[in-house]
């Protein structure tokens, strides 16, 4: 009974994840943060998974008003200022810029 029951939430968490946008090795190319607080990036390639929810699809959302989206901000800024890659997921929702933008969820410089 539990191992079926993880065979079933494993396939669960892979569907939702399926959902959410992905770039892999993509490198920054804009940064922009308004002053509502809501930023985005921008990436040399279009997401390796299409967005779920926006039209943009070579970029992800953030938030500076929050811990998370300064830590975002700080990384795709370090991102933009050596040429480094970023690796990063989308949450499958776009919660700062209506139907355009897919938010950041987590995310790596590599």
């Amino acid at each position: 009974m539990k191992s079926w029951m993880i065979a079933v939430l494993m396939s669960m968490a892979c569907l939702q994840a399926n959902a959410a946008a992905v770039i892999a090795a993509g490198e920054v190319t804009e940064v922009r943060v308004d002053a509502s607080g809501n930023g985005f990036v921008v990436f040399s390639k279009d997401l390796n998974t299409p967005t779920a929810c926006g039209t943009k699809q070579n970029a992800l959302s953030f938030n500076v008003d929050s811990v998370g989206g300064r830590a975002v901000y700080a990384m795709v800024m370090q991102a933009k200022a050596t040429g480094a890659r970023i690796w990063a997921t989308g949450t499958g929702d776009c919660l700062h810029y209506g139907n355009t933008i897919e938010a950041w969820k987590y995310g790596a410089i590599s």
